[in-house]
């Protein structure tokens, strides 16, 4: 069986007005159901699938879309596609199957942590990215500042090209991130907020984070914190997807396990 998500970042282009939406493949959740082909098929087919639908920032047009993969048979890639209405995939998602015994095997040989291979070719924030995959809770002791220096690492593991912002003139943003993968580049201005986890992150900094991404036309906005959100965040950026996106504490592990599992991946055979 294999471990599946999207291996990629999504861009979509409205059909109305043309604006360029950015949407992290990640973050989406894989439905999965089976089908059993009977007695003359080879078991059971599983089909992994995300449906989502989101409102254009610009002219408030409905897009919708459904990304489909299958497993047939079970431990065998079969194919993929993708529907959308309302706008039109520039980076389309992309689905990563990986056998989820490759990397189980990856690290009950070489470890999780420092004094392993893997740990000797990583540059400084990759080697706080694995120790953090190995125990969360050193998040919870991270000052500001590297914090920051880590989520600009993470998002340069995404192909963005990044700028850290002076720590006392960021205008509401620490890191400002592009992707150069149209025309015009895709802009994401990010806020890290590295707060203890009974601190929870308000209303008001997400708004003021909103304000910053608009006066400048930057086409998503993302906060990203060691805590939480309070519910009237949560209800604020709902509001406003896909301009907004929240990355809580739970969020934050999960993109560091991901990108983990990526660089061992991706580096296994300079070992």
């Amino acid at each position: 069986m294999f471990c599946v998500e999207l291996a990629n970042n999504i861009i979509i282009r409205c059909n109305h007005c043309n604006y360029l939406i950015f949407e992290h493949g990640g973050g989406y959740v894989v439905n999965t159901s089976y089908e059993d082909h009977g007695e003359n098929g080879m078991g059971n087919e599983i089909i992994y699938n995300i449906s989502e639908q989101i409102i254009c920032p610009n002219c408030h047009t409905k897009i919708c879309f459904d990304c489909y993969a299958t497993e047939y048979p079970v431990g065998s890639f079969n194919h993929s596609f993708n529907n959308i209405s309302g706008g039109k995939f520039i980076e389309p998602p992309q689905w990563e199957m990986e056998c989820e015994d490759e990397y189980s095997k990856i690290i009950s040989t070489y470890g999780k942590i420092e004094n392993n291979t893997f740990y000797d070719i990583a540059d400084e924030m990759q080697k706080l990215i694995l120790k953090i995959d190995n125990n969360a809770s050193i998040v919870d002791n991270i000052d500001d500042r590297t914090f920051e220096r880590l989520v600009e690492k993470l998002y340069r593991n995404l192909s963005f090209k990044t700028e850290l912002t002076k720590q006392t003139r960021d205008g509401g943003k620490d890191i400002v991130a592009r992707l150069y993968k149209t025309p015009v580049p895709i802009v994401v201005y990010i806020e890290c907020k590295a707060y203890s986890i009974g601190h929870k992150v308000p209303v008001s900094t997400i708004r003021e984070l909103l304000g910053t991404m608009e006066d400048a036309n930057a086409n998503k906005c993302v906060l990203m914190t060691t805590s939480y959100f309070t519910e009237a965040a949560l209800d604020f950026a709902k509001r406003h997807r896909p301009r907004i996106e929240l990355l809580d504490r739970d969020s934050l592990i999960n993109l560091i396990h991901k990108d983990v599992r990526g660089f061992y991946i991706k580096n296994k055979n300079r070992i």
